[in-house]
């Protein structure tokens, strides 16, 4: 490493330019993450800066694009009124098949104490 500059044989201080540099080479560079070029934390300030509300503005929509819309919309209200009278359907459907499970079961039931009563009063005597 070169000497600092003096001024001619007087002993003094470098001359302040040169100082200035001397200086400045031992400040280090903020360190930033690799290939982002971003600091590595986030800023913070003490107050956020109050965020301006817009106020509500007229929106402008084709007209075309509004009856695309529209027509979409009935389309799916019309869809999902089906789909609750399929519901509905099924439901009755699904009643009426558990009242003819629960009549078989009560004619099965029926028909079992026949046979007991049968094979009690008839087939037990025999032994």
């Amino acid at each position: 490493m070169r000497k600092p500059l003096t001024r001619e044989g007087t002993g003094r201080e470098p001359y302040p330019k040169f100082a200035e540099e001397r200086e400045m080479q031992t400040m280090r560079k903020p360190l930033t993450r690799e290939g982002t070029g971003r600091e590595p934390y986030p800023k913070f300030e003490m107050f956020e800066k109050p965020q301006k509300v817009k106020e509500a503005e007229p929106i402008f929509v084709r007209i075309d694009k509004f009856e695309e819309g529209s027509h979409m919309f009935e389309q799916v209200k019309k869809k999902i009124s089906d789909i609750e009278n399929k519901l509905n359907d099924i439901k009755e459907i699904k009643e009426k098949e558990e009242k003819e499970l629960e009549f078989w079961e009560e004619e099965i039931k029926q028909i079992k104490e026949q046979i007991e009563e049968i094979d009690k009063n008839i087939f037990s005597k025999i032994e």
